[in-house]
């Protein structure tokens, strides 16, 4: 309103001036009178449009409120026009818009929605040069040759997926409604053409307004009735069929949100659509993709990121979608770009972003983009340092190359922020190796509380053994150790606390599903160990055993336990206690167990038991690995090496056949090979139950490609864990870890710390101790074990990687010189092409591991060798290349360059180049942390020395290379007692190492050429190794095979007999 007039009034009233009364009124005050003129201004003069439009504004100005007055004057000019719309050129027709567009809006405010719809509709018509409503739905679907989709007979259309693209429609019989697809391109530059070609691009009514300006602002009052009209029949189908007379038809708000679009793009519409969208599974071919509503979403998105690139909320909804698809890597790409424009403070995006980060980032590891990948985990970390995930995967990928400048320590060494190797006479934890030592010790505390009361709430010990005992006899010996345990807890004025009920429980149920199982082989077969004839398995059918051999189930309310936040592979690397370590895969365990235990496809009782071996014992290898993988490498031969008078062997191959060599020689070297690439766990076991498997042995444990689950359901009565994993798997579902004494001391495993016991922990379950208990900190292993006398290691070079098949079965095999001075000459010639400049009489140290096995401690030893011994190098493998760069750049910074340039990166090689150029270097330097495992074989198969150091007792994975040395006859020569050792003994084999050079005296059986040749302590044990490796137990698969079947045996006699215990095979 303008200023007040003031002493004009009673003019203005003579003059009968409604406007300019209403004017003055409202400038003093007087908003009744001001109101009434106003109203008679705009009957007198409906096409004002700029003082109409003052005058709603100032109805609707929420200062003063009147609404209800707005509305009355909107309805008064409406109607008028309607009278005199002949009279109004089409010049206009925008204004007419206009106001039926303010009468929405007042409507909305006055919670008159329904209402509302008739003017968004009316703006349409205008639009349209009074096109009705369901003649324009019509329109478009005839104009699209869709005219069985007509509003009047839709009641009787069939239901289907339709593209409107001027392609054929696409029938899904699944679709509840049918749902219009349209390209986006389509949308925005050919719909309106398409459907008023006469109109240039533009709804009809538009065509007539000549002001540029009233034609935009026209389209935006268009676009807003498709988008409101839209937003109306999404939410509410039925009450707005009405404006169509037509059945409810929810799909229009579809067609709706693509004439928004087509008429002006808001960023708006475009939001609304992908909701829409997203809510359609059914799917269209358009163009060469199929695409279903989400993905289309996606598309009509990154058009409207074309006309508002800067909006979070339109990057918001692409990312949300990618989420909902499980496509983590594009959800983390777009939430990158928002959190490069503004950081949200929503903690599900901020949630999410962390998460996308690590995913993204260990796919970008597992490709080798380390530089991308160590930026994801560093946004990861930068954003929530307190993600346990975050670090781990951040703190990894540094090891993995090298970047130790964040790492900190745990113990007497570390390193600090500028990359220096300190020493401190008071262990320290710093750095993000403390940090992940904190987040395992708080993981621990945190999950002794996992179903904290659950006994108490289930009534006490004696009620949930009764639950859990229903298919044990009263004379069994676990139910009257249970029994007992409760009587004395129940007797007891203040009893123990229990530590991890939850826990507690799901070890007990494992105990008593293979105590019930156990029973129902006893009652069945009797205590056969072996019989001669075959006996018929149990068949399940009827309500013969469902109440006899019931399962133990998971009690109501208890939870899913947490995972381990720091995976049991990652402990390798870790500087962990062996509570620590024993604790992250325990509870690993027992997440894995509780998903099998309340599979919905379990049966009530347990699984049957196999029937005796009649003689063989049935015995099921299962590995995500048997493809070109290390462990295919080392086992190839395992599998036909068995004995197959006592022994028939199951291969269940969890990956897909790859085609390779190792594959086809695994599977044609069982008796019954599985391929159970595409089964799910149920298949898997029952599979197992039919082959009536009696020991179940898991090559995988925790690493990739795992299926725990099998295991953990229990179809075997016996199961092992061998090779894949190098460590503890927990217990529960794992009763043997196949190791040696030199992997595994036996006082580290359960058994051995029972005996020690005083007393019993609250928690024990007959001679299986509660891994939570705090009473023995130094035992690691709640399995048992089966040692091996010689190396738990197998492996397969002496059938599978010889190189000395042209000499076989000649003259020269005989003559162990001549093999010699043929090794000698093999290697000289290789070490000058892959060290031209490196001069014949230096010393080659060699590790060839993963670069995140080295650990900053024996690194600066590397270099302390290498400065002890000047005519040397250290030659090492760009696995990767990132850390090849760091370890130099650290090697600079700790020793100079003189040292640093002496350290030569090469290339890795395939498996048979691999060991065949082994041999060029004089001494393998082993990585303390994470032994050579596979690589320590092939290193030794071609002849060369390793010298290790035999890490911690509780670290199965730092033992490894100690155990295969020890299997040579030469270990004491290679095996280190401490870093000090190790270093000294390092130097003294090098500076051992002299050569001659020589003319062959054997001149008929030797090329004519100079032959050098070493002397030393070093070349000695060098010749040593080469020559006997034959003849070695190390290499000597067929009594590895042998020593396992013997472990195998001993297993299964105790289990039958009901007396299971480490076992040592001699």
């Amino acid at each position: 309103m303008q200023d007040p007039i003031g002493s004009n009034l009673e003019a203005l009233k003579l003059q009968s001036d409604n406007a300019e009364l209403a004017k003055a009124y409202w400038s003093i005050g007087n908003y009744s009178q001001a109101i009434f003129h106003a109203k008679k201004s705009v009957l007198h003069k409906p096409t004002d449009w700029l003082w109409i439009d003052s005058v709603i504004t100032a109805f609707m100005n929420p200062n003063y409120n009147y609404y209800n007055e707005a509305l009355e004057v909107l309805d008064a000019v409406i109607n008028r026009l309607d009278t005199i719309k002949h009279t109004i050129p089409n010049t206009e027709w925008n204004q007419i818009q206009s106001l039926y567009r303010r009468r929405a809006l007042v409507k909305q405010y006055l919670n008159r929605y329904e209402d509302s719809i008739e003017d968004l509709i009316n703006i349409i018509v205008v639009a349209c040069a009074n096109f009705q409503f369901v003649d324009l739905i019509d329109h478009i679907l005839g104009c699209c040759n869709f005219y069985g989709y007509c509003i009047q007979n839709y009641v009787n259309v069939q239901q289907t997926v339709t593209l409107l693209n001027g392609l054929q429609p696409h029938s899904f019989v699944n679709s509840p409604i049918p749902s219009f697809f349209m390209d986006p391109d389509f949308v925005l530059g050919g719909l309106l053409p398409y459907l008023f070609p006469f109109a240039h691009g533009y709804l009809p009514g538009h065509t007539f307004i000549i002001s540029l300006h009233d034609r935009e602002y026209a389209q935006k009052d268009a676009a807003l009735g498709f988008l409101e009209i839209s937003k109306a029949f999404e939410a509410d189908p039925v009450k707005c069929s009405k404006f169509l007379n037509a059945t409810p038809m929810r799909s229009i708000s579809l067609l709706l949100l693509y004439m928004s679009i087509a008429t002006y793009p808001t960023t708006e519409s475009f939001l609304f659509l992908a909701e829409v969208l997203t809510k359609i599974s059914d799917s269209v071919t358009m163009g060469q993709e199929i695409l279903d509503g989400p993905n289309l979403a996606l598309k009509f998105l990154y058009k409207a990121v074309f006309f508002d690139p800067n909006n979070p909320d339109i990057y918001m909804a692409m990312a949300d979608i990618y989420w909902r698809q499980n496509n983590l890597i594009e959800a983390t790409f777009i939430y990158q770009k928002i959190y490069g424009r503004n950081k949200p403070h929503d903690e599900e995006i901020t949630r999410r972003y962390v998460l996308g980060c690590n995913v993204t980032g260990e796919k970008c590891r597992s490709e080798g983009r380390w530089e991308e990948a160590l930026r994801l985990f560093e946004t990861a970390y930068t954003i929530n340092p307190d993600n346990t995930d975050a670090l781990t995967f951040y703190s990894q990928a540094l090891n993995s190359v090298c970047d130790w400048s964040k790492r900190g320590g745990v113990g007497v060494f570390y390193v600090d922020q500028c990359n220096t190797l300190m020493f401190s006479n008071i262990p320290k934890k710093v750095g993000m190796m403390g940090r992940v030592s904190d987040v395992v010790d708080n993981f621990i505390k945190e999950g002794a509380k996992f179903g904290e009361g659950i006994i108490q709430q289930f009534g006490g010990l004696h009620k949930l053994f009764n639950f859990l005992c229903v298919g044990l006899n009263s004379d069994d010996p676990c139910y009257k150790w249970l029994k007992a345990r409760a009587d004395l807890i129940a007797s007891t004025k203040n009893p123990p606390s229990l530590k991890n009920e939850g826990g507690f429980i799901l070890r007990l149920i494992n105990k008593l599903t293979r105590r019930v199982q156990h029973r129902w082989y006893i009652e069945y077969y009797g205590n056969q160990i072996i019989s001669q004839t075959s006996q018929v398995a149990i068949c399940k059918s009827g309500d013969k055993y469902n109440e006899k051999y019931l399962r133990p189930k998971v009690p109501p309310g208890l939870p899913q336990p947490s995972p381990s936040p720091v995976q049991p592979w990652y402990t390798f690397t870790y500087d962990l206690s062996p509570k620590q370590i024993r604790l992250v895969s325990h509870r690993q365990a027992l997440h894995i167990a509780y998903d099998a235990f309340t599979a919905n496809w379990l049966p009530d009782t347990v699984f049957p038991p196999p029937p005796p071996p009649s003689p063989r014992i049935k015995v099921g290898y299962v590995s995500f690995d048997l493809k070109d993988h290390p462990l295919a490498h080392l086992m190839q031969s395992v599998f036909e090496l068995h004995n197959r008078q006592h022994f028939e062997i199951y291969v269940y191959a969890l990956n897909p056949d790859d085609g390779s060599a190792y594959r086809q020689k695994i599977m044609t070297g069982c008796d019954h090979p599985r391929d159970c690439s595409g089964s799910s766990t149920k298949d898997i076991c029952d599979q197992i139950i039919q082959d009536g498997i009696h020991i179940l042995i898991n090559l995988n444990g925790y690493t990739a490609g795992d299926r725990n689950h099998i295991f953990a359901a229990r179809p075997a009565p016996i199961q092992m864990q061998h090779m894949g994993f190098a460590g503890t798997m927990g217990g529960l579902w794992t009763d043997y870890n196949i190791v040696d004494d030199m992997i595994v001391p036996p006082l580290l495993t359960n058994e051995e710390a029972f005996k020690r016991k005083t007393k019993h922990h609250v928690g024990d379950i007959c001679e299986e101790l509660d891994p939570e208990e705090d009473d023995d900190n130094i035992w690691v292993y709640p399995e048992k074990i089966l040692s091996l006398p010689d190396t738990y290691f197998v492996n397969d070079h002496k059938q599978g990687f010889r190189d000395d098949q042209h000499i076989r079965g000649t003259v020269f095999a005989t003559r162990a010189d001549i093999q010699w001075t043929l090794e000698e000459d093999k290697r000289w010639k290789m070490r000058q092409q892959l060290f031209p400049g490196v001069p014949d009489d230096w010393v080659i140290f060699a590790n060839f591991n993963q670069l995140y096995k080295i650990d900053p401690v024996i690194f600066k030893v590397w270099l302390e060798i290498l400065a002890q011994v000047p005519n040397s190098i250290l030659w090492l493998l760009k696995f990767p290349a990132d850390g090849a760069k760091n370890l130099y750049s650290t090697a600079l910074q700790w020793a100079g360059i003189g040292v640093a340039t002496r350290i030569h990166f090469t290339d890795i090689a395939g498996k048979h180049d691999h060991i065949l150029r082994g041999r060029v270097a004089d001494l393998v330097l082993d990585t303390p942390q994470v032994n050579a495992h596979t690589t320590a074989c092939d290193i030794l198969w071609s002849g060369t020395p390793i010298l290790t150091l035999c890490g911690n007792d509780h670290k199965w994975c730092s033992r490894v290379a100690a155990s295969i040395c020890k299997a040579t006859g030469s270990g004491d020569k290679m095996i280190a007692k401490d870093h000090a050792d190790y270093e000294r003994r390092a130097i003294e084999l090098a500076r051992s190492v002299r050569y001659n050079y020589w003319q062959p005296n054997f001149p008929h059986f030797m090329p004519p050429q100079v032959h050098r040749s070493g002397v030393g302590e070093l070349i000695e044990l060098r010749k040593k190794l080469f020559l006997n490796r034959d003849n070695m137990r190390l290499f000597d698969t067929q009594r590895i095979v042998s020593n396992l079947e013997k472990g195998y045996a001993m297993a299964w006699e105790f289990w039958v007999s009901d007396n299971e215990k480490n076992i040592k095979v001699l």
